[in-house]
């Protein structure tokens, strides 16, 4: 008799451990529900059949960053949205700092991909030909908080799996296995800067204290721009972004309004 395993329903669910990739969407699965019991078997082994070939590159290497992320982190992250920063570690463990390093990473990365030209940008260092390959023009518009996990209000499997998989290599967590955190060393420092450079400082104020207590507990490698930054200290100094910071008043500086 076929059945379904709760995790299978995870949003962070995005690699198979059993067979070594990643996961794929099958849209043939609706029709599950209207077939007698003794015919799955046989569909899903068509499907297994149909499904052999691994999906490119760039989401399988995500989609691995993803899994080691989600091994490290508790089984219900949202718990800890309305907790205090200073009050997870000691109580709950170093897993939930991650878990909330996660939480506001994905946010930042919904609102920054948004832009088409930072989302090139970002394909581009992702070895994909255009923002639309990832799906981007069908990313939600409406995330603005953490009151419910942001993957769980992302619908598409490959948007859940990159957005994951970008803020696993981002945050580098120190438990991650070895080979792993050695394959994306050179991507992690260009999606980094990517994200700093379009990050304002009012989502700053956020991010940066959750990265120095995570590096500082030793659960994620360094993250030198992060751990350098000061709240600014005039009301234009908000509107500034990370980048321009310390450039003075100049008419180069970038204002978001």
């Amino acid at each position: 008799m076929p059945y379904w395993r709760r995790r299978w329903m995870d949003a962070t669910a995005t690699w198979c451990q059993t067979h070594g990739a990643s996961l794929v969407p099958i849209a043939r699965l609706s029709s599950l529900a209207h077939r007698s019991l003794d015919s799955p078997e046989a569909l899903f082994q068509s499907i297994t059949e149909a499904h052999q070939e691994k999906s490119a590159a760039w989401i399988e290497q995500l989609a691995e960053d993803a899994d080691e992320l989600t091994r490290l982190l508790p089984a219900a992250p949202d718990v800890i949205v309305d907790n205090e920063p200073s009050q997870l570690y000691s109580s709950h463990g170093g897993a939930l700092f991650l878990a909330l390093l996660d939480q506001i990473l994905l946010l930042i990365l919904e609102i920054v991909a948004a832009e088409y030209d930072d989302a090139m940008l970002l394909a581009t260092h992702l070895g994909v030909t255009s923002p639309e390959s990832m799906g981007m023009h069908r990313l939600p518009r409406r995330i603005h908080c953490l009151r419910s996990p942001v993957l769980g209000q992302i619908r598409q499997l490959k948007q859940r799996t990159w957005l994951l998989g970008i803020a696993a290599c981002i945050i580098a967590p120190n438990a991650a296995t070895p080979n792993v955190k050695a394959r994306t060393m050179e991507q992690r420092e260009a999606l980094r800067g990517w994200l700093w450079h379009r990050v304002d400082p009012w989502q700053l104020a956020k991010l940066v204290p959750i990265v120095i207590k995570a590096v500082s507990a030793d659960l994620m490698l360094s993250w030198p721009a992060a751990q350098s930054w000061t709240r600014p200290t005039t009301a234009a100094g908000w509107f500034q972004r990370s980048a321009d910071h310390g450039k003075g008043n100049s008419t180069a500086s970038r204002l978001r309004w």
